[in-house]
């Protein structure tokens, strides 16, 4: 309720009227129309634009990507991996080949740490923003794969639920990879009504990628793919064309 004359200060009535403001200006916001909802993801098939910082003040030279600053940026990644209990695959991640991760041995404590503390979540997606920016992109759907294991699987993280849909497999610029990471998400996602990334017709109708399996440590992880054999958009069997943009949700 809104009582006249009362706008600033810091008595109740001020307060109060405040937050009246507040929930007016959200109820005022039109809602997003269903059938735009469903399009949040699937439709966006373009590559994502890169971090604003790409003015010529701040990029004056072009980043050179030697084999030294890969070493630096894995060891980076792997110090990251480890404040969020998790790790590279494999004994210290030694092997430079392997970019799926596992869960840290610290990874209860560090868990409870990122429940309690979801501002973590924010990290997460610059780190994985920054490897699409380093070229270090086969790092990214490894991690978001992961995530949703985590929440959706195993239901920990539940404060990261929201943010792994919204942030986090977008931010992954492969193409093939952010769909079949989307289509994931769907199999594991409860409530299924409640999933809004896609629509349930043109998930039901999509094939992932095959992916080759390796033993590697006594535990199986998921290891580059092959050759590409889907195609970029996601459309019924008997009705792919040629066309490059996206035939979904039209």
């Amino acid at each position: 309720m809104h009582c006249r004359g009362h706008q600033k200060g810091h008595d109740e009535i001020s307060k109060g009227n405040r937050r009246a403001d507040q929930a007016a200006k959200s109820a005022a916001k039109p809602l997003l129309p269903p059938d735009q909802a469903s399009k949040v993801l699937l439709c966006k098939q373009d590559d994502p634009t890169p971090m604003p910082n790409h003015e010529f003040y701040m990029n004056w030279r072009k980043f050179d990507y030697t084999s030294e600053i890969q070493q630096r940026l894995r060891r980076a990644y792997k110090l990251m991996l480890n404040f969020f209990g998790v790790k590279l695959v494999g004994k210290d991640g030694e092997d430079t080949e392997v970019t799926e991760v596992e869960r840290a041995e610290n990874f209860a404590k560090r868990f409870d740490n990122l429940t309690i503390k979801p501002h973590n979540n924010l990290k997460i997606t610059r780190i994985l923003l920054s490897l699409g920016e380093l070229g270090a992109e086969e790092y990214q759907a490894p991690l978001v794969k992961f995530l949703l294991k985590e929440t959706l699987i195993e239901h920990n993280l539940p404060r990261m639920k929201k943010s792994v849909m919204n942030f986090f497999v977008p931010a992954v610029r492969d193409v093939q990879k952010r769909q079949d990471l989307l289509y994931f998400a769907w199999r594991h996602y409860q409530p299924k009504e409640e999933f809004i990334w896609g629509k349930q017709e043109e998930l039901e109708k999509y094939k992932a990628t095959p992916t080759a399996v390796a033993t590697i440590a006594g535990q199986e992880v998921a290891i580059g793919r092959t050759r590409r054999i889907w195609r970029r958009w996601m459309v019924p069997a008997g009705q792919q064309t040629n066309s490059p943009t996206c035939n979904i949700g039209t």
